[in-house]
Parts: structure tokens; C-alpha cells; sequence
């Protein structure tokens, strides 16, 4: 399993979309002095729509075979997630839907309608959407792209 995971990952890593940046390392010296280490961290704050999310969500979407480019995806995101997944649809021509929770950060359920998802609100938490945009998923044959428990998101 290993195997395969680390060549999904040098895959996700040479097939990058062409929208995503190289984004820099920085050293850290507090980190550095405090585990005695040359500690760096890699600034995802500044890759395409803000987080590192957009690597994984734009793997998936790169790998969807053509019937399921077709009819589409939807994801359960509070912002990050949903960002990527509606930017990388929008960049592949994949149409995309999002259930997010209307506690969501209002700027977040913004971003994700300025890349063209069709946003759905849902009462309550996280959760719950997740477990309307799984039921959409299955009532409509579109494939639900989880944003943590998703082989191809997680090699991105």
C-alpha cells in the first residue's frame, strides 16, 4: 500500500495542474532552536486559493475518469476544502457542488460561490453537511470527494 501511495504522490507531483504554485519554505528559528533541528515550513498560505487543499482537490479532479467529469461532484467543506474542489472543477469544466454549514466563515461561502460551485447551506455543523452532500452524492451518481479520507486528495 505504501508503494502505491508514495507513487500516487510523485504522480500528483509531476502532473501538477499548471494554476498551481511552487510555493517557497521558510525557516523557522524559533522551531529551530527549540527541537535543535533546522526546522522549515512550507508556505501553503500562499498557494492558488490559500491553503493546501487546492493540491489534493485538484489531484482528484485531474484523475475522475470521463462519466463522472460529466455529471459532476459535490463535497462537504466549512472553506478550504470547498474552495479547491470549486476552483479545480471550474479550471476541468466538472461541475461542482458544495454543502457547507451556514456557521461557516461568510467570507469562505463566498470565495467558493466566486469559483462557480453551486453552494448549498445546511443548519447545523460540519457534519451534517457532510452527511447531505453523501446523500446527494448517492441520490444523483455524482461522486462525493471527501476532504480527508480520499486517497487521490490525500497524495495531492
Amino acid at each position: 500500500m505504501f508503494d502505491h501511495l508514495a507513487a500516487s504522490i510523485r504522480d500528483a507531483s509531476e502532473q501538477r495542474a499548471p494554476e498551481m504554485l511552487r510555493t517557497p519554505l521558510a525557516c523557522s528559528h524559533g522551531l529551530s532552536s527549540l527541537f535543535h533541528a533546522n526546522v522549515l515550513l512550507k508556505c501553503e498560505h500562499l498557494q492558488t486559493t490559500g491553503s493546501f487543499k487546492y493540491r489534493g482537490a485538484s489531484n482528484k479532479i485531474r484523475l475522475l475518469p470521463a462519466d463522472a467529469r460529466k455529471r459532476g461532484v459535490v463535497t462537504a467543506s466549512s472553506g478550504n476544502h470547498g474552495q479547491a474542489v470549486a476552483l479545480a472543477g471550474r479550471n476541468a469544466g466538472v461541475p461542482v457542488i458544495v454543502y457547507a454549514s451556514t456557521q461557516a466563515s461568510p467570507s469562505k461561502l463566498d470565495a467558493i460561490r466566486s469559483y462557480g460551485a453551486d453552494l448549498r447551506l445546511i443548519e447545523g455543523g460540519g457534519l451534517q453537511a457532510e452527511m447531505a452532500a453523501t446523500k446527494e452524492g448517492v441520490s444523483t451518481g455524482r461522486l462525493f470527494v471527501s476532504p480527508y479520507n480520499d486517497l487521490d486528495v490525500i497524495a495531492g
